[in-house]
């Protein structure tokens, strides 16, 4: 199977403690600050390109995959896939998982309603291969908390891995390209902000079974991440 449209996300029941667990651990592990390296986006950005993207618009981000492709050592042809789509994470609740969702679901009236968190998905074309960004603005250090099920599902992570779990409960210092054990077709990194709040980038590549080429897994996707983070504009 192909890349999973993270805007169609549901909550599995199977992954639902899990991820829900995990986002706890993180979110009790507190979110440490770093001097790390210069804003060079803001979470307001994100926000008002997630508000302002049109159906069938491209990609909002100025990013060039063609040049992370050959910096990887990829020779590839590169082109935008799908045309970019906006949605909004909705933080766990009550044992659930976030999910993605266009517009914001309405909670039950029993439950407070819950804030939800700009995301905007771009998919590009590297040969026969596909590369998916997946971008998540916060107010606070918690992206990853968020893109937690996105990172299990796109990496096809086990869940009884006790190395993702310990992965989990490390939160990356901003510009630090992480993947975690067991999932070598997804990479996470906190885009360097401007301001306050954190931005988060979700890389998966497409894990179609097959021999054809590129392959855009390990090593080659952390390159084209690294790359991906440094051209991160809007």
């Amino acid at each position: 199977m192909g890349i999973r449209d993270a805007s169609r996300v549901r909550p599995v029941r199977l992954y639902g403690w899990l991820c829900a667990a995990a986002v706890m651990v993180l979110a009790a592990s507190g979110c440490s600050s770093s001097d790390g390296p210069p804003g060079q986006i803001t979470v307001a950005e994100v926000a008002a390109a997630q508000a302002g993207l049109a159906p069938g618009a491209p990609c909002p981000f100025k990013v060039d995959m063609a040049a992370a492709a050959r910096k990887a050592g990829i020779d590839a042809r590169v082109e935008p896939g799908d045309p970019a789509s906006a949605g909004e994470l909705v933080p766990a609740q009550a044992g659930g998982v976030p999910t993605f969702s266009t517009p914001p679901p309405v909670p039950p009236p029993s439950l407070p309603a819950r804030k939800a968190y700009p995301s905007i998905d771009c998919t590009f074309r590297v040969g026969a291969r596909a590369v998916k960004l997946t971008v998540v603005a916060t107010e606070d250090a918690s992206a990853r908390n968020l893109l937690l099920p996105a990172i299990v599902a796109a990496g096809r992570i086990s869940l009884s891995s006790e190395p993702f779990l310990e992965w989990a409960r490390k939160t990356p210092a901003p510009g630090d390209v992480v993947m975690p054990p067991g999932g070598n077709t997804v990479a996470f990194v906190r885009i360097p902000v401007d301001g306050g709040g954190d931005v988060g980038m979700v890389v998966q590549a497409d894990t179609v079974a097959s021999p054809t080429p590129p392959d855009l897994t390990g090593r080659t996707l952390r390159t084209i991440t690294e790359e991906l983070r440094d051209g991160m504009r809007v």
